[in-house]
């Protein structure tokens, strides 16, 4: 399960991530933390203690820290370094602008290349090939399946909008109609 820790305001973050029970009773645990419906985010002080707190709570868990808050503050860059957490370089919370990721998901041989499309594929088509699998699927068919599990769990559709990638509500909404028509 990741999280994702982005800039909140001047004097606040948020700490987001899907529901998980443990990892709401651990988030609970912080001090002087709220939830915010709104944003569907639980909301933490920006401060040191807050920090320190969340690194002892969190350990081992895959936390995705905006670029933005990497950038300003020391302590959370070497808990990224520590634990081995990943810089998330999309928009923040409030929808502040996109960067380029500082650490690759997908990393490829050399230190700033990541994986080609066509390197996905034929690892897709091999493990198709050991797995007997007999059907027409692509590597394109994953990305809708995940996105309709997602959908079947109650995650939200901007969420999911976001994780896609879609530019469009309209994108995501097809993925929506797939997976109800689909149920039927």
């Amino acid at each position: 399960m990741s999280m994702n820790l982005e800039k909140y305001s001047e004097v606040e973050l948020a700490l987001l991530f899907a529901y998980d029970a443990e990892l709401i009773e651990r988030t609970k645990k912080l001090s002087r933390r709220y939830w915010s419906p709104q944003h569907r985010a639980w909301i933490v002080p920006y401060y040191k203690q807050s920090i320190h707190e969340m690194m002892e709570i969190f350990k081992g868990e895959e936390v995705i820290i905006a670029s933005q808050l990497l950038q300003e503050n020391e302590l959370l860059g070497s808990w990224m370094q520590k634990n081995l957490v990943k810089a998330n370089a999309k928009h923040n919370i409030k929808g502040e602008s996109k960067k380029q990721p500082l650490v690759e998901l997908f990393p490829g041989q050399g230190k700033k290349r990541h994986l080609t499309e066509r390197t996905v594929q034929k690892v897709f088509e091999q493990a198709k090939a050991r797995a007997l699998v007999q059907k027409p699927v692509t590597v394109h068919s994953l990305r809708h399946s995940f996105a309709t599990h997602l959908l079947e769990a109650g995650t939200d559709l901007r969420h999911i909008q976001e994780l896609l990638g879609h530019q469009s509500s309209r994108t995501t909404d097809a993925t929506r109609m797939s997976a109800t028509n689909s149920a039927l």
